[in-house]
């Protein structure tokens, strides 16, 4: 599926000859455990994600992402049960559009 999203994404910015069956570095999948414990720490730091494409799949009983509005406030992302989030990374963002990056 992430094979073809970013297919597709590349394709919409005009980048018609992208082959990114021959990425596979760029694919892996993690999944984060909480326990009692650890619910209310901080998970990851402050950080942009350097892939090109990151899909998130949010488990709509803990939540947590959160993401930087234009003011520079982090804000909840509420979790949509089924539904994955997907995040243009810094490769995407530097090679679309040359946005530096934060």
């Amino acid at each position: 599926m992430a094979v073809k999203i970013g297919q597709n994404i590349a394709e919409s910015l005009g980048i018609l000859d992208a082959d990114f069956e021959d990425w596979p570095c760029q694919y892996r999948i993690n999944k984060y455990n909480f326990t009692s414990e650890t619910i209310g720490s901080f998970g990851a730091s402050v950080h942009t994600d350097s892939r090109f494409l990151t899909l998130l799949q949010d488990d709509e009983n803990v939540g947590g992402l959160k993401v930087m509005d234009n003011s520079g406030s982090f804000v909840s992302v509420a979790p949509f049960h089924g539904a994955l989030l997907a995040n243009l990374g810094d490769i995407a963002r530097v090679s679309t559009k040359y946005i530096t990056i934060h």
